[in-house]
């Protein structure tokens, strides 16, 4: 969506109170972030940590529901992919890199430690997706201050680590870096 035309604020500008609560709350019904949006920066609730505790749990909730009568990387991606658009509504609402990152760790070290026995396989789904994740955890913590960079060393190592025994059969894991550093 681009800039508001002058005929559009002012049209909003005219309606009345009572049409512009209506406006609001049938947006809020609608769309969940569009809720959590409005209740997070005017109202002050959920808290930051509050709502990462939330897309944490939904997370944790979307991927420990799989049925084992499907294919279970396909659906452990699909689920990383719902996963992700929830991390991407964290930070639209609360423009906070640190806890962004700290979700996207979160989900890396939770796919590593649950789902390793389906990482390394000849179905590199799950692998690619994986190393994304750990690209973009990259790009991330570099688009922090350097001082912040070496509070990560600790979790990226393991993660580096565990992504090069797995899936050093894709050309993208031989791209990454088996230790952790930023320059």
């Amino acid at each position: 969506m681009g800039t508001l035309d002058e005929a559009f604020k002012e049209g909003i500008s005219n309606l009345s109170s009572k049409e512009k609560d209506r406006i609001i709350f049938s947006m809020a019904r609608k769309e969940e972030e569009t809720y959590l949006a409005l209740s997070y920066q005017y109202l002050g609730f959920p808290s930051k940590t509050e709502l990462f505790d939330k897309i944490r749990g939904r997370g944790i909730q979307w991927l420990s529901r799989i049925n084992e009568e499907r294919p279970i990387h396909r659906q452990v991606v699909l689920k990383v992919n719902r996963i992700i658009r929830e991390f991407d509504k964290f930070r639209r609402i609360t423009n906070d890199l640190e806890l962004y990152i700290d979700l996207y760790l979160f989900l890396a070290k939770y796919l590593l430690e649950h789902f390793p026995h389906l990482l390394g396989s000849s179905k590199t789904s799950l692998d690619a997706k994986i190393i994304q994740l750990v690209h973009r955890l990259y790009s991330l913590i570099g688009g922090l201050h350097p001082d912040y960079w070496m509070d990560y060393k600790a979790d990226m190592d393991p993660i580096l680590e565990a992504v090069h025994r797995h899936s050093s059969h894709l050309s993208k894991a031989k791209n990454l870096p088996r230790k952790f550093e930023l320059v």
